[in-house]
């Protein structure tokens, strides 16, 4: 019956659509030439059109061509699965020369996702597959030439239609000699080289003068041996992976077209092969619209090598050097993960070339998990600067931003002796929970002293905060001419002057401060954040402005996102801001004075200090494998006083944890800052840090001697020994106040964490 039904199926489609041909695999077998494995039965003939699909057949299947000297001839071949895989072989025992012809003008042959063709033609001469319109790799679909027949007509027929980048043209020639490969002026979808079927290291080569592209990635997988000595470019618009060896050698000097170019928005160079570059290479280039992400060491082994980023370049935590030259061109982005961030010292951080170019019009954007300095390699003028780390970023010399800050997670910390300066430039950054977007927010924010330039009819945002509070303010110079204000945020206020009506009081919590009186007329908005003064309502709240008393000025706070106080006319010769009130009220604000978290010997301690303020208020303890995605997991009440300190373990922790407390009082919410916490499996434990004069270290799971360093941050080697047990106290006290760079070798692996000294 079942049979019956098939063969009704089949004349219908006879009918509606002339002259094709579906396996079935109604004879039980995989051959191509046994007729019950089709539909209609019998096997196809020069004007059928073959579609090997799922349609009659459920589930992975393979087809094989007829061996010895036969020559199949049909008008096109399509291999669609929709579910599982599809593999076609012309098999090696077949020595016809062509073993299988496609005689369609327009696509003659359709490899969709999860098919494949594998030519192992036996034949002695052409290429095995011979191909009269394109050939048609889709994303997902597979060629494989496990011949050493020709290859060059059948490249010259890869189609290049969107949906194609990701089908791949594979070589896995068997046997050790070898083999030359069609590249010159040619375009692939993706590329590999793989040595499966050689079963020994494969040379594979490729020569000319064209460029070759490569629309999608291009792999060189373990024991293929890939040279070309193309005079001209290799354009990739997806990722290099080299898992054995590719060299680009070409055969003569020159200074153009002799590079391997980056084109593409989500690239990776990756691989633990060697990737080598001859002396006639040139550079190694980042387009302007392309994104490379490094998972590998790069090595610039000529001086003549460039690499040349004029796109988005992420080192992750490996590292650019060599004799060579790397230059971040006016358009490029760099990201940094380094600890010692863009070191003057080119045995530090990510870029260690000979040469080294770091345009002022680039932007830079500092990444990691553990705190991070900025170095002093950094130029002292930026267009753009951004921040994407939980912890910290310390500014380590004076740096001015000209265009835009990129706050994303962590705090910038900014101080005299290192300088930061906004520019007149936009602040971009998420929505916080009380504020709107690009104004800085609660996770994100510069401490510290910052430097900003005012000029005429800028309204100059500094998203300032300190510790755990985030408080920004904007500053609007209404008359010509600029000026630079150091300004400040800090819970302490700048002097004990008096209070003038209509002002009864003003915050003991919350000040900025100026460095030096305003000269010019200046409109203030200053942020009240919603537990600012928990105890009066917002329409009583007042900006207050510091010249010889607290002086009232503004308007009351609107109430969206963070309540903005505003001055109703420009001011001059303040020297400092807060948050007063025209009725007697507490405005003592409610907050975290303090967050730490260390390991202890059976879990993570939480401790932190908090103003309750005398409210009751309830802390909620969150834990997070991202630090974005907090689920909570402990809860502890308020105690009824004023300034308290509270403590909580996590006897459970994960190896890599990051962790807040929020203060919640009625529908409010306050934050600590996140910290980020790794256990000490397979690390090395130092403490105290900051650390005044004794250094502990554990290094309990070493199996050997180990090594140890602590370096400065321009890269002097300040102390280094070897160590030969478990537990060492090392003292450092003869080391200057500052940050340093703990660093232990245990064999080959280097482990590297912060250390500052008190």
């Amino acid at each position: 019956m079942w049979r019956w039904m098939v063969t009704m199926l089949g004349l219908f489609f006879a009918i509606s659509a002339d002259a094709q041909k579906f396996w079935d695999g109604g004879a039980g077998t995989k051959e191509w030439s046994d007729a019950a494995n089709w539909q209609p039965d019998g096997v196809p003939l020069a004007t059928d059109e073959v579609i090997l699909s799922h349609q009659w057949v459920i589930g992975n299947y393979a087809v094989t061509l007829p061996a010895g000297p036969s020559s199949v001839s049909i008008q096109s071949l399509q291999i669609v699965p929709s579910q599982g895989q599809i593999v076609l072989e012309l098999p090696s025992t077949n020595t016809a020369n062509p073993g299988l012809s496609l005689t369609s003008t327009s696509v003659s042959l359709a490899i969709y996702a999860g098919g494949i063709f594998i030519n192992t033609s036996g034949a002695s001469t052409g290429g095995g597959l011979l191909l009269a319109g394109s050939l048609n790799i889709y994303n997902g679909g597979k060629y494989i030439h496990r011949t050493a027949r020709s290859n060059a007509a059948l490249i010259d027929k890869i189609a290049q239609t969107v949906g194609t980048e990701k089908g791949i043209f594979e070589f896995d020639v068997p046997g050790t000699a070898g083999y030359t490969v069609s590249l010159t002026g040619n375009t692939f979808g993706s590329l590999s080289f793989r040595a499966a079927a050689a079963g020994a290291p494969k040379s594979y080569s490729g020569s000319g003068s064209g460029t070759l592209t490569i629309r999608g990635d291009l792999l060189v997988d373990s024991n293929a041996q890939v040279t070309s000595t193309l005079t001209a470019d290799l354009v990739l618009a997806g990722s290099l992976m080299v898992h054995g060896r590719l060299t680009l050698q070409p055969t003569t000097a020159g200074t153009v077209a002799r590079s391997l170019r980056f084109i593409g928005a989500q690239a990776s160079l990756s691989g633990n092969g060697a990737l080598i570059f001859g002396a006639n290479f040139r550079n190694l280039d980042v387009a302007r619209e392309a994104t490379l992400q490094l998972q590998r060491n790069v090595s610039l082994t000529q001086p003549a090598h460039q690499l040349v980023c004029r796109g988005s370049l992420n080192p992750g935590g490996f590292q650019i050097d060599g004799p060579g030259a790397f230059i971040l061109a006016d358009t490029g982005k760099l990201f940094i993960q380094h600890l010692e961030g863009l070191s003057a010292n080119r045995d530090l951080g990510p870029v260690r070339t000979q040469t080294r170019s770091f345009s002022t019009h680039a932007s830079y954007v500092f990444q990691s998990t553990t705190a991070q300095v900025t170095g002093d390699g950094l130029p002292d003028s930026v267009s753009a600067l951004g921040i994407n780390n939980p912890e910290q970023l310390q500014i380590l010399k004076n740096l001015y931003i000209r265009d835009s800050l990129l706050l994303l997670q962590g705090r910038i910390v900014s101080t005299l002796p290192h300088l930061l300066t906004l520019g007149p430039c936009k602040v971009l950054s998420p929505a916080s929970r009380y504020g709107s977007a690009n104004e800085g927010h609660e996770r994100s924010f510069i401490e510290g002293p910052v430097r900003l330039h005012l000029t005429k009819d800028k309204a100059m945002l500094a998203p300032v905060g300190a510790d755990t509070v985030f408080a920004p303010i904007r500053l609007t110079k209404k008359d010509a001419g600029d000026e630079f204000r150091i300004l400040t945020y800090t819970p302490v206020p700048p002097s004990n002057a008096g209070v003038q009506a209509p002002l009864l009081q003003i915050s003991d919590r919350e000040h900025w401060t100026l460095d030096a009186p305003m000269v010019s007329d200046v409109k203030i908005d200053m942020s009240s954040r919603p537990w600012s003064a928990s105890l009066a309502p917002s329409e009583k709240l007042r900006p207050a402005y510091l010249t010889s008393n607290w002086k009232g000025f503004g308007e009351p706070a609107n109430q969206s996102g963070y309540h903005w106080l505003t001055s109703e006319d420009t001011l001059t010769g303040s020297t400092g801001f807060t948050i007063g009130v025209v009725e007697q009220a507490v405005i003592l604000p409610l907050g975290f004075l303090q967050f730490t978290v260390r390991e202890e010997m059976n879990g993570m301690l939480l401790a932190w200090e908090a103003d309750e303020n005398q409210q009751t208020l309830q802390y909620k303890i969150l834990r997070s494998a991202d630090g974005m995605h907090f689920s909570e997991i402990g809860s502890l009440g308020s105690s009824g006083r004023s300034q308290v300190r509270h403590q909580w373990k996590d006897l459970s922790p994960p190896s890599t944890a990051y962790y807040k407390v929020i203060m919640r009082v009625g529908s409010s919410e306050i934050s600590t800052k996140i910290i980020r916490k790794t256990s000490s499996v397979g690390r090395a434990i130092i403490y105290p840090n900051p650390v005044k004069d004794v250094l502990n270290i554990n290094f309990s799971f070493s199996s050997s001697t180990y090594e140890v360093e602590i370096v400065s941050l321009n890269g002097t080697v300040c102390k280094k020994f070897v160590c030969n047990t478990a537990i060492r106290q090392i003292r450092v006290d003869d080391l200057k106040r500052g940050f340093y760079l703990f660093r232990l070798k245990d064999g080959s692996d280097w482990i590297t964490l912060p250390l500052t000294k008190d």
